[in-house]
Parts: C-alpha cells; structure tokens; sequence
C-alpha cells in the first residue's frame, strides 16, 4: 500500500527471526526507511571512529544480543521479553504508525492511541544504555536481600535469578506506565509531511526527540515515522502552528540535526547522500537517559 508518495511497510517482528536478536529499534521502524532492495541505509561508527555508510536489512541493525534476556531460565523463556513483550507491544504500534500514515491524523482507536504511546516511551527504555543503568541500581538495591537469602538458604542461584526477573518486570511496568501513557494519549498528536525537501528525514537509535520538561506548556515528542512523516505529540498547539509554517527542508534540517546530535551507534536513512552531515553532527549532543543516577 502506498500513502503521501512512501510504501507502508510490512508489520512487525516475525516469529522466526533469531530470539537472541533482540531489536530496541524494531524491524517495523526501520523498514519505513527501506528500498526497492528492502535495506535501508546505516551510518554507523567503526572501531576506528569513522563514520561509514552500507545498506543493510533491519534484521541487522538496531539489535543487540540478549539484551533482555533473563539469564538462568530456560532457552524458551529467557527471551520472553523480547518474543511476547516487545513483539506484541511492536505489533501495535506498527498498525497505529501506518493509520498516522495513512490518514494524517492520530488515531482514533483508543487500543491503537495508547499502543503508540507505550511505544514512545519504550524507545527511551529499551535502549542498552538504559538497559544497563537498569541492571546495575537493580543489583545494587537487592546486593543485600540476596546476601541475607544466601545466608539463610544457600541457594544463590535462586537469588541470582529471582533478582533477573525482576529486572525484566521491572522494565515492563516502566514501559507501562499507565499515568505517563494516559498523558501522553491526551497531547495534542500531529502528524507532518515534508514536501519540497532536498533530502529526506533521518532517525537512530536514539530516535525521540523529547523537550527539556514534557510537562511545562511548551512540552512536546516527536520522532520520524518515515522519510517524508514526523509524529508530534505536543502540549500546546502552537506548536505546530509553527512547524507547519516552516518550508520543508528547514523542517528536514531541525529534525536531522537533533537525531544525529542524540545518536549513539546507529543513524538510519533512505540513502547514502547525508554522510557528511552525519559525520560533522552524530553524538555531539546525546540523548539523557531517563533513569536518574
């Protein structure tokens, strides 16, 4: 299907991928910035710190092994997050991303509303920064409760994987947080199309952009759903007011820069012509984690 001049791409994840792959920029995501040849293209840094550019399928980017995988359990659970969480919570928003495409507008379907918004939020927890600033308070609050239970019962591998469970949980009921998904559903959601751009839109692995207080009346979030889409959540409808007054390229520039300025490995595009923009620009300005030190 074809909308506004770009092919909505297929849904999310499929089941028969490799379980340890476990994407925190999904498949679904990525493929809206894919080709006739269904790669898109990766600007990434080499361990010499060169920024280079190859096309590449989303099921070879944007992942990172094991990343939610919960050690100590079996094969067929330990990937779970990542299989059923992730992949139904992805399965979603994936709908919601091609309605907006679709239709220009938020979607009306309250399940498909709070399925994106859960998805937004997702996207500034699941990264592996994160992941492991989780990890680490979590061992570090229950180093104690774990030694006590040693002592008592002598089963430390019990412990150890009670404690990896509930980092997993953990992850989940962040991600679900029913009063920051209720705030985000009432924003006031936009969706733009740039026209008259020489390029297209990028996006990374840190693809939201969040304003410094999403909750003062000038709060917003917006993240690029494709090459020629930008979705913007936004507290006040001025906001995009003034977005819609800005050309496209200027629209382009402004949302490329703070993307590439926030990225950390992995940059996405439609092509390979922005690389010099990338290199000047990426990881100069990144992205704060949302969980406090």
């Amino acid at each position: 299907m074809t909308t506004h001049g770009k092919s909505v791409r297929g849904a999310a994840g499929s089941a028969a991928d490799e379980a340890y792959k476990h994407h925190y920029i999904p498949k679904f995501y990525q493929k809206q910035w894919a080709g006739a040849d269904n790669k898109l293209s990766v600007y990434a840094r080499r361990e010499n710190s060169e920024i280079m550019v190859r096309r590449k399928s989303p099921k070879q980017s944007g992942y990172e092994p094991y990343l939610y995988s919960v050690p100590g359990l079996p094969p067929e659970q330990a990937h779970t997050v990542e299989t059923k969480f992730m992949r139904e919570m992805d399965s979603l928003a994936c709908r919601a991303m091609h309605y907006m495409i679709g239709k220009i507008e938020k979607p009306m379907d309250i399940e498909l509303r709070s399925a994106w918004s859960r998805f937004l939020l997702s996207l500034l927890l699941r990264h592996p920064a994160s992941i492991s600033r989780l990890k680490a308070k979590m061992l570090a609050v229950t180093a104690d409760v774990v030694k006590d239970f040693v002592d008592h019962y002598g089963e430390e591998e019990r412990a150890r994987l009670q404690v990896q469970v509930g980092i997993a949980l953990t992850l989940q009921s962040m991600i679900d947080n029913t009063g920051v998904g209720m705030y985000l559903n009432r924003m006031d959601w936009r969706v733009t199309e740039v026209v008259r751009a020489d390029y297209t839109l990028l996006t990374s692995d840190r693809p939201v952009v969040l304003s410094n207080g999403l909750l003062g009346p000038d709060g917003h979030m917006a993240l690029p759903i494709s090459p020629r889409h930008v979705f913007i959540a936004a507290n006040n409808a001025d906001l995009h007011k003034k977005v819609r007054g800005l050309s496209g390229k200027q629209i382009v520039r402004a949302f490329n820069e703070v993307t590439v300025e926030q990225a950390d490995r992995w940059v996405f595009g439609a092509d390979d012509r922005q690389l010099q923009f990338v290199r000047n620009r990426m990881s100069t300005n990144p992205q704060r984690d949302l969980l406090p030190v």
